[in-house]
């Protein structure tokens, strides 16, 4: 299954002609009973090696700053006025 995913993923970002790509995955690990065992993350860059920490770098700082201004937005919360 992630065999083909990133495979279909490095055809994508050829076919587009985008030099970098970096994707995270998140995914269910099943027993061959069907039973869930649990989660596996894998990634996958494609592109210059030479930007590929970079690339993670700068999504880390963006995640994190979103998160801080959901954190920062949902603490001030005024009151409504009573007219």
């Amino acid at each position: 299954m992630t065999d083909e995913f990133f495979r279909e993923f490095y055809e994508l970002r050829n076919k587009h002609k985008i030099p970098d790509a970096y994707v995270i995955i998140r995914m269910w690990v099943q027993a061959e009973d069907g039973d869930c065992e649990g989660e596996m993350m894998a990634v996958m860059h494609a592109g210059s090696e030479l930007n590929r920490e970079r690339m993670v770098a700068w999504a880390l700082g963006m995640e994190q700053t979103e998160r801080q201004r959901r954190i920062a937005s949902a603490s001030v919360k005024r009151p409504k006025s009573k007219k």
